[in-house]
């Protein structure tokens, strides 16, 4: 069976993501990280708002295959997605 080094990347990611939630405990510090990594310094105010209703507009949908990293938006919505599981939250009980 062949896997695509490039969707085991995305996955590793997505789990480091995770991880670093799971750690801060912060939805809005975690993505206003992913978008300072992806973007660089962009100002002292990020509009976490918008990040995400951006990130829920935009669920992964393979157009990042082929990429080691997903997109910033899928990223940022599958942390929301995360965050708002009942496995998370059962875990920072």
């Amino acid at each position: 069976m062949f896997i695509d080094a490039s969707i085991v990347s995305q996955l590793q990611e997505f789990s480091a993501d995770r991880i670093g939630l799971f750690v801060s405990r912060d939805l809005e510090s975690s993505i206003t990280g992913l978008v300072k990594l992806a973007r660089g310094y962009v100002g002292d105010k990020i509009d976490i708002n918008r990040v995400i209703e951006s990130a829920k507009k935009a669920p992964p949908d393979g157009d990042d295959i082929g990429q080691s990293h997903p997109f910033p938006a899928h990223r940022a919505w599958a942390l929301q997605e995360f965050y708002e599981s009942d496995l998370f939250h059962e875990a920072v009980e």
